[in-house]
């Protein structure tokens, strides 16, 4: 078994690839087979109960309907498909969630369905719900966020969420962010909270360049391309009126929709 900061090391450096829709319905068609795994407990194409620690990432293709786990379970099979309840303290879990996933602390690669972590919650995508103190996501995610701390990483791709509600919201692409603080590096069409932020992010290996924001109420809002600006102090360097204006600001169409 690994030593912990290894595993942390492959915790945010790898992101295996989750099933299609045609490979998730093959996944479910075949009978279940047991890989070359530590752990302990058992396994039938109903339900897992156990723990597992699986550091490889095999081809082992391994439906099933609902997994007890206990005190983890760490599986790097993206070809596993789980159906249902997924409950377990710990889980890092590279297959394809459909249903309800319960912990204290996840990373999952893809999920549909809702996702309770009060501590954190590491998603590679999910459609659907994700309830914890800290929600991380690494794709664009068509669901929601909400905790404490919500946040979009897409170290190559456009990473973001429709929905983020906390008290500090950052993505490259989110149609709603509603906090104490919000960002957005790529576009958003709603931020209400006391500090809003849009700014390009030109770091590699993906530049990203701030599109527009639709719509910012707070205290202070800042934008390099904002349509409307609502404030106490309101900065928006495409703006009709004045860079810096108090109470409302807001560009020309023409240069919102680049």
């Amino acid at each position: 078994m690994k030593s912990f900061f290894s595993f942390l090391l492959m915790m945010t450096a790898c992101h295996p690839l989750c099933c299609s829709a045609l490979e998730c319905a093959t996944i479910a068609a075949n009978p279940p087979v047991t890989a070359n795994m530590e752990g302990a407990g058992f396994s039938t194409k109903y339900i897992q109960v156990g723990f597992r620690t699986n550091f490889e990432q095999t081809t082992v293709r391994e439906p099933v309907y609902s997994r007890f786990a206990f005190p983890w379970w760490f599986d790097m099979n993206p070809y596993s498909l789980t159906w249902g309840l997924d409950a377990s303290p710990c889980i890092w879990y590279s297959g394809t969630l459909n249903g309800i996933g319960i912990s204290l602390g996840s990373m999952r690669n893809r999920t549909t369905g809702l996702i309770i972590s009060p501590l954190c919650s590491i998603q590679g995508t999910t459609s659907g719900v994700s309830l914890s103190l800290i929600n991380i996501c690494f794709a664009y995610s068509p669901g929601v966020q909400a905790g404490a701390w919500n946040t979009c990483l897409g170290f190559n791709r456009i990473a973001g969420a429709t929905v983020q509600v906390s008290c500090f919201n950052f993505a490259d692409q989110a149609e709603f962010q509603i906090g104490i603080g919000n960002g957005c590096s790529v576009e958003s069409d709603f931020q209400l909270g006391l500090i809003n932020f849009g700014r390009s992010n030109p770091q590699p290996p993906v530049p990203k360049r701030l599109k527009r924001t639709a719509l910012q109420i707070g205290l202070f809002n800042s934008s390099e391309n904002g349509m409307f600006q609502i404030g106490l102090l309101n900065y928006n360097r495409s703006s009709v009126i004045f860079k810096w204006f108090p109470f409302f600001n807001c560009s020309a169409w023409s240069s919102s929709e680049i």
